[in-house]
């Protein structure tokens, strides 16, 4: 009886795990809302757009999302897991969408690139809102600067230059009122240098903790990593029940060799 009480916890939660998963994955776009002079701190992580050409030095910046075939390569990465488990084909996808080639440049083949693109052909780009930071931008509400800038070496395929890097996307409310925008997933950045660098699209970083959470309507960052400690709670609680079960079970063999 007890056994049964206690599964059907664990089923519950699993199910409540699911819907955390399904939340998270589906959180892109998310509003920030800043009050005169506030600063925001959010963590991206970027990819290149132009092959060929070495990574840039410095950004600028944003730029409204980039061509859809890439925007959705990206998306469809990020759905796999693969931007963190396999950058390389990661970007070999992000290439192929951007200009028709996969550029696999260290011969060990393309397989995963070919299903991120497959599955990013099934993909359709959402509208974008009318809010963004772009606008945010051009208005003069807000000033956006980057720290941390830096590339992120493969030391798996060392003949590569690099061809990632991550950054802190800084934003501060430089006006005199409450200004709210979207930061869209896709953004695209600028080399600061002109066109003889990398044109960069970017996401949010979700493995690295933001210093400083904005105040957001709807799917916000600190959304992002409750559900991200829920989900370590949920396994934490799997593998207790696995090891609880299994030493239950050997009390009852025991109890029962006894007699």
């Amino acid at each position: 009886m007890k056994r049964g009480l206690i599964l059907c916890v664990i089923v519950l939660v699993l199910l409540v795990g699911f819907g955390v998963v399904a939340n998270a994955a589906a959180a892109k776009d998310f509003s920030v809302t800043l009050a005169p002079g506030d600063t925001v701190r959010i963590p991206i992580r970027l990819w290149c757009l132009d092959f060929g050409k070495p990574f840039p030095t410095a950004i600028a910046g944003p730029v409204t999302r980039p061509p859809d075939a890439a925007l959705l390569a990206l998306q469809a990465a990020l759905a796999r897991g693969a931007t963190e488990s396999d950058p390389y084909q990661t970007q070999l996808a992000i290439w192929r969408a951007a200009d028709g080639t996969f550029h696999d440049i260290t011969g060990v083949g393309h397989v995963l690139a070919e299903q991120i693109y497959s599955d990013s052909l099934k993909l359709n780009v959402s509208s974008a809102p009318t809010n963004t930071l772009e606008t945010a931008v051009s208005q003069g509400s807000v000033k956006v600067t980057f720290e941390n800038f830096k590339p992120i070496s493969d030391t798996a395929h060392s003949q590569v230059l690099p061809y990632s890097g991550t950054a802190d996307l800084v934003i501060q409310n430089t006006s005199s009122q409450s200004v709210t925008f979207t930061p869209l997933d896709g953004m695209v950045f600028k080399p600061a240098s002109g066109t003889s660098e990398q044109t960069l699209i970017a996401h949010l970083d979700a493995t690295r903790q933001p210093a400083t959470l904005p105040t957001t309507g709807g799917t916000s960052l600190q959304n992002i990593w409750v559900q991200s400690l829920l989900l370590l709670v949920l396994g934490a609680s799997i593998l207790g029940f696995g090891v609880w079960t299994r030493s239950a079970g050997e009390m009852q063999s025991r109890s029962g060799a006894r007699k």
